[in-house]
Parts: structure tokens; sequence; C-alpha cells
């Protein structure tokens, strides 16, 4: 009994010494905070927020280099995807060496299926082998003497249409039958012989040649058309947009009307063509460098405001060689406000 009162006393005594010195640490710590100097407190405040803000001032600045690197290394990528290879130099260079093989031809069975082959390498499929020209029109050759670029144009997405002039010679050949005078013994007789006749025909031409450029080749994606120079085509589609209605009317008026402009566009001066275009619009014709043979392959439409919307393909013949040859041409007709006769208020602008 004895003992265990001991034990208690003991306990008590040992608790009572830790709360004695419990309590004296925190009279000790309540001197300290007494002794210290004023604003200190505010002073270590201070210097956590400089740090605060100095790591935050490092971060922000680390993330603008990187994007400002970023945007460095991306902006020559976004150059090379918006230029134009179409209307490159290269582009050029294709578009003469087409031109080349265009324009050099025979009239025999060799020579035709030579030319085709030499055009394959350019003309996209679909498009006539011959590239649009009618070698049977002539009993003969054709040779370039120069091709010299005049325009390009870009006509949308690595599209465009490369304007040339070209010299070259058309050699006309035929076979006459002449009387000549032969030696038979003692005797003279007359014969009929055969004989080649020649004739060179030099020819200048303005024509427009449309290339496209995809997954890093050039083609020509439509039959070229011949042009004045000063004109300025800006045809960018060979294909007919699907947004446009077809046309349920009438044709006969329609066509009449474009055999009459297609003649006067090949033949006329602009005084006389300007009377079958609308006054806002200006088109330099070929003023007789050709001549009007046929149209095929029209397609008209309707636009949004009632006009007609037409793409056909055009055969002129070249006055001297005879030489005949397709181009495609697109124009808008409409009726004036005071006009009961149609007039062309645009011309290759689709």
């Amino acid at each position: 009994m004895e003992t265990e009162k001991q034990e208690k006393k003991s306990l008590f005594r040992a608790l009572k010494r830790m709360w004695d010195r419990e309590g004296e640490r925190q009279q000790e710590k309540k001197k300290q905070k007494e002794a210290r100097p004023p604003g200190i407190r505010a002073r270590k405040w201070g210097k956590g927020l400089f740090w605060v803000a100095f790591i935050c001032l490092a971060v922000l600045s680390l993330v603008g280099y990187v994007q400002a690197q970023s945007a460095v290394i991306q902006k020559p990528v976004t150059q090379t995807t918006q230029q134009n290879h179409a209307v490159s130099p290269e582009a050029v260079t294709y578009g003469r060496d087409f031109l080349q093989a265009y324009y050099t031809f025979e009239n025999t069975d060799e020579g035709l299926a030579a030319h085709k082959a030499a055009l394959a390498p350019f003309l996209s499929k679909g498009l006539d082998e011959q590239g649009g020209i009618d070698i049977g029109s002539i009993q003969g050759s054709s040779r370039v003497r120069s091709i010299t670029v005049k325009q390009t144009e870009a006509k949308g997405q690595q599209k465009a249409f490369l304007t040339y002039r070209v010299e070259g010679t058309i050699t006309r050949t035929w076979t006459e039958e002449k009387e000549v005078e032969v030696k038979q013994g003692d005797k003279k007789v007359k014969k009929k012989e055969k004989q080649t006749k020649n004739e060179d025909k030099a020819f200048t031409q303005t024509i427009q040649v449309p290339v496209a450029y995809q997954s890093g080749h050039f083609s020509v994606y439509d039959l070229p058309k011949f042009v004045a120079y000063k004109q300025e085509a800006t045809a960018d589609k060979a294909k007919i947009p699907n947004h446009y209605e077809a046309y349920h009317g009438s044709t006969a008026k329609v066509e009449a009307f474009l055999e009459t402009f297609f003649k006067s566009y090949a033949e006329d001066d602009a005084d006389k063509l300007s009377y079958l275009v609308a006054p806002i619009l200006s088109i330099q014709g070929l003023g007789g460098a050709m001549v009007y043979q046929e149209m095929q392959d029209q397609e008209i439409r309707v636009g949004k405001k009632g006009q007609l919307l037409i793409w056909v393909t055009v055969t002129f013949k070249q006055p001297d060689t005879g030489l005949k040859m397709n181009g495609r041409y697109q124009m808008t007709l409409q009726k004036g406000k005071q006009e009961k006769r149609y007039l062309v208020q645009e011309w290759n602008e689709h």
C-alpha cells in the first residue's frame, strides 16, 4: 500500500516538472519576441513576396522565349505553303517546253503518233490527246522558231495562266502532175510526172496555257486558247462549279448570240465587237488573226441573279495556213434593263 502511494507521488512530481518546463519555454519565446526589433516580420513577408514574383517572372519569360522560337521555326513552312509554284520560273519553262511540242508536228500517221506521244507527259487526263490541234486540217508540217513569255497570272491555289507569243512556220506540202518531155530513142515524147511542192507560211500567235502544280509536278489542266496580249483573262477553273443551276430554257437564241459574238471576236475590230459587250466591260478581240469555224460542248448554267453562265469550246482557223485549233472559253450573258438582246457581262471570270 505504501509502495502504491509513493509511485503516485513520483508520477505527480514528473508531470509537474514537465508542466513547469513547458511554461518556462513559453515564457522564453515570449521574451524573444518582445526583444525583436520592430518591422522584422514585415521584412520577412517582403522577402517572400519578392521571391514569388521573381520566380513567376522567370517562368513567363521562359514561356515567351519558347513561343517566339516556335514561331520562327514555323514561319518558313507557312511561306512555302502559300507560294504558288504555277507562276515560278520552272513553270514558265514547263509551259515553253509544252508549246515547243504542241507546235511541232507533221501530217502523217507517224507524225500524229509522235505528236500524241510528245504531249502525253503534259496534258491532264481527259483532255484531247492532240491538245486541240486538228493536224489533219493541213497537208504539211509545223515547226517553232521562237517562244516568248508575255504574262504570268495566278489563278487560285497552285494554278496559273501563262501567256506566250509563238512564232513558227507551217510548211504546206502537195503533189502536182506536170507534163515533161522525155527522150525515147530518137524521139521526144511528153509524159506526166508527179512533183512534190512545198510552201512555207510564217505565223505568229499569242496563246494562253493553263498550268497547275500538284505533288511536285506540273500539268496542263485545260486546252490552251488564243488571246490578245493586252487582255487579262481571269478564268481559274477548268471544271464547271456545281453550285450553279442548270439552264432549262430555249437555247436557240443563246446559241445564235454566241455564234455572232465569236465570229466578231475573231474577225472584227474593237468597235464592232463592243456592240455585243456591256459598257462596263472591255474585250480585246483577235482582229482577224483567226477565222471562226464552229462551237461545241457548250454548257449553260444560271446564276443567282438570273444571268447565264456559258462554258464553250470554240474552233478557230488560221487564215494563212488553214490550221484549225480549239480553245475553251467562259462568259456571262445578261439582258440589260432597256435591252432585249443579250450582252456579254463577264469574260473568263469563273
